[in-house]
């Protein structure tokens, strides 16, 4: 890793993000399991997991989750931002108050949008022009604004939609893309470092010989080099091309090179190892995209067909009417204690990996602007 592109608030942020997301998602089946069967109790470490345990987790991770996106998150971004290239993990007391004065004026921006937004949910009855009408009415404003009559239930309600808004479209963009590809680039293959490299060094010969090609139509001055002024605009733009892209050609050959002297590493011996049972890894791949796909498709079906109260209550269902794969699955291995933990937990896994994947593959996209692409290496 480039430590002028990477730094260690950056690393720490990332890992305990993705940590406290995969909890939060490990959670749910621990829940299900307390609620159907009861306490949980491990007698030789005389552990109990209780109903108010698995609430007190919630509580925390989500506070915890809402702590790292909103605050630790950006605050390693703008830190990252106002660091500088040369000075790696130096601590610099202008930086850390210029990222806190940044993040502090994003959290205001998100407190202002989200204020607005639950002015203007469905169930708000108080108009916002009862604030200047006097005291009374203002605070009958906000009460009706944080739903303080429910303990800000529907306002807490709402803020979680947003954030759900939020990731659903990037489950719609990087993880739909990740589920149906990375299954098949498994199937087909893909070249090692050693053989890239080998193509890579064909493609700069093949740039060199052309580069040479145009200059072999001029004659060279007395200290070799071609005289640019009596060449033709469009060999000079060609020139220019070949240019650039046998500087980018050489420096994917490094990246590549760097990848080979990697390969005795963990994580790339570990998919070495794999690369025998490529197509068995890649149909097992596919085989959990399809459940996933199929399983959201016949649940989208039955609350659109069998919901009672439809679009007024969010097309909630009092029981399932038509069959679900996925469901019937942890069903069945709910029987044999830890199976469905572990299968769930593999799921988990494989949604993250097709989302950095697709992340990896498509770049960071807003209204299909690309606005950051990782080299294709990266994957």
């Amino acid at each position: 890793v480039d430590p002028q592109e990477s730094y260690v608030m950056a690393m720490v942020t990332v890992m305990l993000s993705l940590s406290v997301s995969i909890l939060c998602a490990l959670l749910i089946p621990v829940d299900i399991y307390v609620i159907s069967e009861g306490n949980i109790t491990s007698e030789s470490l005389h552990v109990t997991i209780s109903q108010e345990h698995v609430q007190n987790a919630y509580l925390a991770l989500f506070s915890s989750l809402l702590f790292l996106a909103f605050c630790l998150v950006p605050y390693a971004y703008f830190y990252g931002e106002d660091r500088g290239g040369d000075d790696f993990d130096k601590l610099d007391r202008s930086t850390c108050w210029s990222a806190f004065r940044s993040t502090i004026f994003f959290l205001s921006f998100m407190l202002v949008l989200l204020g607005i937004g639950l002015n203007f949910r469905p169930g708000h009855r108080e108009s916002m022009h009862s604030v200047l009408s006097g005291e009374e009415d203002a605070l009958r404003w906000l009460d009706d604004l944080l739903d303080t009559d429910h303990r800000g239930l529907n306002a807490v309600s709402f803020a979680i939609a947003c954030l759900t808004l939020i990731g659903v479209m990037g489950w719609v963009e990087y993880t739909a893309y990740g589920l149906a590809t990375m299954p098949l680039d498994w199937l087909k293959g893909k070249q090692t470092a050693a053989e890239q490299r080998q193509d890579v060094e064909i493609n700069i010969a093949d740039i060199r010989e052309k580069y040479r090609a145009i200059q072999s139509r001029y004659g060279a001055r007395d200290d070799g080099t071609v005289d640019l002024s009596r060449m033709k605009a469009a060999d000079r733009k060609e020139l220019n091309k070949l240019g650039r892209k046998h500087k980018n050609l050489v420096q994917h050959n490094y990246k590549l090179q760097e990848l080979e002297q990697k390969a005795g590493a963990c994580i790339p011996a570990v998919l070495q190892c794999l690369v025998p049972f490529r197509q068995l890894v890649g149909v097992s791949m596919m085989s959990i995209s399809l459940l996933l796909v199929l399983s959201l498709l016949l649940t989208l079906l039955d609350r659109l067909l069998h919901s009672p109260c439809g679009l007024s209550c969010g097309y909630t269902l009092k029981e399932r009417q038509i069959y679900n794969p996925a469901d019937e699955l942890f069903l069945t291995l709910s029987v044999i204690f830890p199976m469905d933990f572990i299968v769930l937990g593999v799921v988990v896994l494989f949604v993250f990996a097709s989302t950095l994947y697709g992340i990896v593959s498509l770049g960071i996209r807003v209204l299909c602007d690309v606005l950051l692409v990782w080299p294709t290496h990266v994957i």
